[in-house]
């Protein structure tokens, strides 16, 4: 037996099984030993029947058991439905109640708290036809899918309680009665609280069996159904015993070595239950390591991407400057030649006048002044043409080398500017992923996959939200240019696209008022639905 302080204080239970099976039936006597009907949420007021009921209506699942029954894996957005009724119900500790839907959302209220536990309810197909069509007609076609929808169901119920027997009870609709001593005791010692049997207690008949019975025995020949009632009644904590002239002393033998089993069962059970889950805590610690490592190894692969892209435009852009310098040179080059050639002339011009002032005084000693001076005249006007036609050709050259040269300053120094503003215009990505609702987006995401990452959801936010704050106070008086004004603004565009981004401002817009949160988890299912098409679509 458990010793009192180690014994749970609260116990939320579940009763499921097919219809007609009985559950109703244990859920009423569950009651009488002090279970408590749930409260209804108090934020979405929704009862906690219709939790699985609108779960699986969101994800467009049937309400029949004819295919086979698979497990709901819902949003963690939806854990908001089980945390509001664990709100409204957290004065009570024993409460619970009975939903046959629920063997779909199995593995989702056992994520949501340790105090959840399921009693499942079975009884032999046989005995749940004749209860299901008692005084009804019935055809082969009906007959099919009775006999596919009792397989299924209790071939999950089965599956379910191998895989967490250390949260779940599986008994024999008959055995609430026949056996309620040997019930407490087992669901006390299964899920370590203290259930009591009050003296005013007194057991209801035992679930009616139709007359009906035999004859659905002649009817079902299915070796399946067989096969899987066996599995269920060797499964079981508390099968249906048959007892055929057995003696009062054999029978309680049976009992008690029925029951040792059971504890020790348990016993075992509960000690693989702590390796397995010491086992899945080191393997989730690893994968996040891993996800983490193969993230910052995606970031840096991207802005090396970026460095290579940028460096390839400056390389551009300097071979294409390179390329224009020369030619200018070239010109520069062109055009000081001719200047060169232009003063050369006119030195030989000079060289000319000396000559013929030489000449005048030699004629001066021999001709008359008049002849002289026309000589003098004619040979003064040619030299002026000359003279007036280099100078003029001078100043346009010179010009035009000025105006070469003042240009290619003029585009030095625009080059120089338009270098030091690209250098400064690149980095929107960044910015973009520095902003809270970028943060708060890529906490939601990162911790949304696992039980233990929901847990750790409200810390991981704090944390971002003070280091937000930080960076924000870090940089008072810095001017940051708008991030359209950034060279790579286009990837800041694709940043804000990404999931992370779209739920961070979600959150970040209707966190105010509670119609906000309400609307929340609605918002973001679409955002992700709208996410997933795109990126569908960008692989087409």
């Amino acid at each position: 037996m458990h010793q009192t302080e180690n014994l749970k204080k609260n116990c939320i239970t579940i009763v499921l099984g097919y219809p007609s099976s009985g559950a109703e039936h244990v859920h009423a006597q569950l009651q009488k030993f002090g279970m408590m009907n749930p409260d209804n949420g108090s934020l979405h007021g929704m009862p906690a029947a219709d939790v699985s009921t609108y779960l699986i209506k969101r994800h467009l699942c049937g309400f029949d058991f004819f295919d086979p029954i698979l497990q709901i894996k819902p949003f963690p957005i939806w854990q908001s439905l089980a945390f509001d009724l664990l709100l409204a119900n957290g004065d009570k500790q024993f409460w619970g109640w009975q939903d046959a839907q629920a063997i779909r959302m199995l593995d989702y209220w056992i994520e949501v708290d340790a105090d959840f536990c399921f009693v499942m309810v079975y009884d032999s197909p046989e005995n749940v036809l004749a209860r299901k069509f008692h005084n009804k007609f019935i055809n082969e076609e009906e007959l099919k899918i009775f006999i596919d929808e009792w397989r299924n169901y209790n071939s999950a119920l089965l599956n379910f309680f191998s895989r967490h027997p250390d949260r779940c009870m599986l008994l024999h609709s008959s055995t609430m009665v026949a056996h309620v001593e040997n019930f407490v005791d087992l669901f006390n010692s299964r899920f370590n609280y203290s259930l009591e049997i009050s003296h005013q207690y007194h057991a209801d008949e035992e679930n009616n069996i139709p007359h009906s019975t035999g004859i659905a025995e002649n009817i079902l020949h299915d070796s399946e159904l067989d096969k899987l009632y066996n599995d269920l009644q060797s499964s079981a904590d508390l099968p249906k015993i048959e007892r055929k002239n057995l003696a009062p002393i054999a029978d309680w033998n049976m009992h008690v070595e029925l029951f040792l089993k059971s504890e020790k069962s348990v016993e075992i059970i509960c000690g693989l239950q702590a390796k397995l889950a010491h086992h899945e805590s080191v393997i989730e610690s690893y994968i996040e390591e891993k996800n983490a490592t193969l993230r910052k190894f995606t970031e840096q692969k991207e802005e090396n991407n970026l460095l290579l892209v940028s460096l390839n435009r400056m390389q551009e852009e300097l071979l294409k400057k390179h390329s224009g310098l020369s030619q200018s040179n070239k010109k520069n080059q062109a055009l000081e030649n001719k200047v060169k050639d232009h003063e050369n002339d006119a030195k030989e011009l000079k060289v000319k006048i000396e000559y013929f002032e030489r000449e005048l005084h030699l004629v001066g000693r021999y001709k008359s002044i008049d002849e002289v001076n026309k000589f003098l005249l004619l040979n003064l006007h040619q030299l002026q043409v000359e003279f007036q036609s280099i100078h003029s050709k001078y100043k346009i050259l010179k010009m035009e080398v000025d105006s070469r040269k003042l240009a290619e300053a003029a585009r030095a120094a625009q080059m120089v500017l338009k270098e030091e503003n690209s250098s400064k215009k690149y980095g929107a990505a960044d910015r973009v992923k520095k902003q809270l609702s970028y943060r708060i987006g890529n906490v939601l995401v990162e911790n949304c996959t696992s039980l233990s990452g929901v847990i750790r959801l409200p810390n991981a936010m704090l944390k971002q939200i003070k280091e937000f704050k930080a960076d924000k106070k870090a940089q008072v008086g810095i001017k940051l240019l708008p991030i359209d004004r950034y060279a790579d603004a286009h990837e800041a565009v694709k940043i804000q696209q990404h999931l992370s981004y779209r739920l961070g401002k979600v959150l970040l817009e209707n966190y105010k008022t509670p119609l906000g949160w309400v609307k929340i988890p609605l918002i973001f299912n679409r955002e992700v639905k709208n996410f997933r098409s795109n990126r569908h679509a960008q692989k087409k």
